[in-house]
């Protein structure tokens, strides 16, 4: 037997002219039928090929490569089989599949089982449709033809009548032995540098997939996740997986969901309700059983309302599910002056029984009636919140109300003249008291002869729910007008959402963007706590505030403290039984009216915001302000701390510090606990505290790597190498306002112009041309024609047999 080396001049990069050639034992080879043939090596390959006299070649591994599956190796499984021979192929340069197997027995394990290389085997011819005429040759089509011309991808293939294979059978003791062993392929092997490639190197073990579900809890699609496990990994060849794989992931986690995505996200919430006493959830079910309506509030979020639950906004937002379902959170405030969320609810559409059912659930849920609650003026909202509580004050959002002022009023009256500013200086302002609101909005009404405009008159006679000149009195009711915070929220809840995920993936961006939130009011807590804030006087009051309240509020104090130095002085001081009625002018107030073009100037509008009056009982420690700042904020004005620096107090009066914006507002061991939601498995948890051992160790050794034992850690992996009530239908999409495309308002004309143009491109039907709004698989004329487009193709097409147009 002679073993020579040769090289080939052919482009081809097996046989380039770069290649090395080297001769190599060949006493393993088995199909080698004679004894004139070449040994070829080739560059970077871990195998070489054999010539035989009519040129054919047969590509085999390298010996060093590691153990093979020869004949009369045994295996405990037919899995392990499979993953040894997978292993081979990977080191190799050749992929695996499985192949047939032969049963003596229904249910019995097989006793024959062969796995083979990916390339065995040809793809089929494809099955030609009888009944209808095909034409392969586009010389022969002319327009009298009944013809069709479809369009198929062009799908590479793999498969090239490969023989590479083992084959396994079980003997006694359930072992399964190697009886035959095929090692020579008829195609090249996979050099070493794109090995990366092969589908047995792609591989999204559990921590890549734990990776991509937890970047998808962060709302950061496959294609993001990928990129970032590329800057994990260092390099998009080191990442062991595809884009495509990452897709593929995610589209099998929703299959896996399927049909039951409702009754898992229902089975979710009702789990965390096992684990902690105070979760309340519960859900509304349809016709067919489908869901209609879920509510959840956990026990966090009703221990918050009971500080933060004076007033309450709450709106409906959209494109948060692929069910387009409606997603309604409870928002209010929290002692930092940031928006929390108490409940939240799905909605399968905004009626008023929906809204009912909500309503209804939240009152179970917190075991008592709202004290304000703002909304838009949505009317199922309107019905259904007087109905589920009567006794809270329900105010409307005074921001889409005068959004609506220039369409309903006209835009000469709003744009040319001053009536926009007038209006707004009695309807912004909670400082005049409602006869004189009433009395200004008969004036300006007069003065523009605007008493037949219906709208403005439906807006007078609700006004007692949305002018702050009737809410004067309602604590706590300045600290929302408008539905603004809701509009903060649905935007927070946006960047963790989207319109394409299932309710399970839903809830699990959402207990990520509750557990950010509280994570950031928890933050705030430990500056308030342990950072010190500039003082700007040296008061003791101020000090003390500053002890007292959060950082933000702080602020805020701090400001009408400086404030009552600078900009307020007396006017007048009498005495009223044991009390004294102090007149304050609060000079800012002035030069804002002045100053401000925006205002209007008049003369009962310039003494009330001037001339301020201050009741104080020094006995009592009693005081109040005509602003009414303290009952609208729960904070004490300028006017107040100008009379208790007055009377010389230099003690802040705790009687007036509310609970809701102090430090110690809520429980500290309750801020620092986990929400229910975003608690761990136990298999969970160990891995994260593995992240953690392996990112400590890093850190500490990253410039004295040799003392990371990575070979300990190897022979570890080389060791262990060896050794889900009653059913709940997922829910109809729904049909909301909102939830379809977000775009400008369009005019009569521009749509009429549209419409006229879109009815010029409408598509025709590819077997008969014309436009009678059918296509294809619908159409019932007999005679089939090609379309104009056919014809197009079929004239630029040149005429020589077997010859086709490519577009590069």
């Amino acid at each position: 037997m002679s073993t020579e080396c040769s090289t080939s001049t052919s482009n081809d990069c097996s046989t380039s002219t770069s290649n090395e050639c080297s001769t190599s034992s060949t006493s393993n080879l088995r199909s080698a039928d004679n004894d004139n043939f070449q040994i070829v090596r080739v560059k970077d390959h871990v195998g070489y090929y054999i010539v035989d006299d009519d040129g054919n070649r047969t590509w085999y591994p390298d010996n060093d490569i590691g153990d093979k599956p020869l004949e009369g190796c045994e295996f405990v499984s037919i899995d392990q089989a499979y993953a040894f021979y997978k292993d081979y192929g990977k080191r190799a340069g050749f992929d695996v599949r499985k192949g047939g197997h032969y049963k003596p027995k229904a249910g019995e394990d097989p006793n024959l089982k062969w796995f083979l290389c990916s390339k065995e085997g040809k793809n089929p011819e494809p099955a030609a449709d009888k009944s209808k005429d095909v034409i392969s040759d586009v010389s022969e089509i002319t327009t009298d033809q009944n013809v069709i011309v479809k369009q198929t991808r062009n799908r590479g293939s793999v498969r090239c009548g490969c023989l590479a294979k083992i084959r396994i059978k079980k003997y006694e003791g359930n072992l399964y032995r190697v009886y035959t062993f095929i090692e020579g392929h008829n195609h090249p092997l996979v050099a070493e540098k794109d090995m990366i490639y092969m589908k047995s190197s792609r591989d999204l073990g559990y921590t890549k997939q734990h990776f991509l579900f937890q970047a998808s809890n962060a709302n950061f699609g496959p294609s993001t996740g990928f990129r970032l496990l590329k800057q994990i990994c260092g390099g998009f060849d080191r990442v062991g997986a595809t884009v495509v794989d990452c897709k593929n992931q995610k589209k099998k986690m929703n299959l896996f969901i399927g049909d039951r995505d409702a009754q898992m996200a229902v089975e979710k919430l009702l789990s965390r309700k096992l684990h902690s006493p105070g979760f309340y959830v519960n859900y509304k079910l349809g016709d067919d059983d489908k869901l209609v309506g879920l509510f959840w509030a956990d026990e966090q979020a009703i221990r918050d309302y009971a500080v933060f639950g004076d007033i309450v906004s709450f709106d409906a937002t959209f494109r948060s599910n692929k069910y387009k379902m409606v997603f309604v959170p409870f928002t209010g405030i929290n002692h930092h002056n940031r928006c929390i969320t108490f409940a939240s609810g799905l909605l399968s559409d905004e009626t008023v029984g929906a809204y009912k059912w909500l309503l209804e659930e939240f009152k179970n849920a917190f075991g008592k009636d709202l004290n304000v609650v703002i909304t838009d003026q949505d009317p199922s909202m309107k019905i259904a919140i007087p109905e589920c509580f009567p006794n809270t004050r329900h105010r409307l959002c005074m921001w889409h109300i005068m959004q609506k002022l220039v369409t309903k009023v006209g835009t000469a009256i709003c744009n040319k003249t001053d009536f926009k500013r007038r209006i707004c200086d009695i309807v912004w302002t909670d400082q005049i008291l409602p006869y004189e609101f009433e009395r200004e909005w008969e004036i300006m009404i007069k003065d523009f002869q605007l008493d037949d405009n219906k709208w403005l008159q439906d807006m007078f006679d609700i006004r007692e729910s949305w002018i702050p000149a009737f809410l004067r009195d309602e604590l706590m009711a300045g600290l929302m007008r408008t539905t603004s915070r809701s509009e903060s929220e649905n935007h927070f809840f946006g960047k963790w959402t989207s319109p394409h995920l299932t309710l399970v993936e839903f809830l699990s961006h959402y207990d990520t963007a509750i557990e950010y939130q509280r994570y950031i009011e928890r933050k705030n807590d430990h500056d308030s706590r342990y950072k010190n804030p500039k003082l700007k006087t040296d008061l003791q009051m101020e000090k003390e505030a500053s002890t007292f309240y959060t950082r933000t509020v702080f602020f805020d104090v701090q400001d009408e403290i400086y404030a009552s130095y600078s900009h307020c002085m007396s006017v007048n001081v009498v005495q009223v039984d044991n009390a004294e009625k102090y007149s304050i002018r609060d000079m800012q107030a002035e030069n804002r009216i002045r100053g401000d073009n925006n205002f209007v100037v008049y003369q009962f509008l310039n003494v009330f915001l001037n001339i301020l009056h201050v009741d104080f009982c020094k006995s009592e420690m009693e005081i109040e302000c005509s602003c009414k700042h303290y009952e609208a904020y729960g904070l004490l004005c300028r006017h107040i701390f100008y009379v208790l620096r007055m009377n010389n107090i230099k003690e802040f009066p705790r009687k007036y510090l509310n609970k809701r914006w102090l430090k110690n507002a809520k429980p500290f061991n309750a801020a620092i606990r986990r929400i229910v939601g975003g608690s761990y498995s136990i298999l969970e948890s160990e891995v994260f505290d593995l992240y953690k051992i392996f990112e400590s160790t890093i850190d500490r050794l990253v410039h004295d790597m040799d003392k990371i034992y990575k070979e300990q850690m190897k022979d570890l992996l080389n060791k262990d190498k060896i050794d889900v009530p009653t059913t709940i239908g997922n829910p109809d999409q729904s049909s909301n306002k909102g939830t379809g495309v977000h775009s400008r308002w369009k005019s009569k004309a521009e749509i009429e112009k549209e419409a006229a143009k879109n009815s010029e491109k409408r598509r025709t039907c590819s077997k008969c041309g014309n436009k009678e709004g059918h296509n294809s698989r619908t159409c019932t004329n007999e005679r089939v024609q090609p379309s104009n487009k056919v014809k197009k193709t079929l004239q630029a097409t040149p005429t020589r047999t077997g010859l086709r147009s490519r577009r590069n």
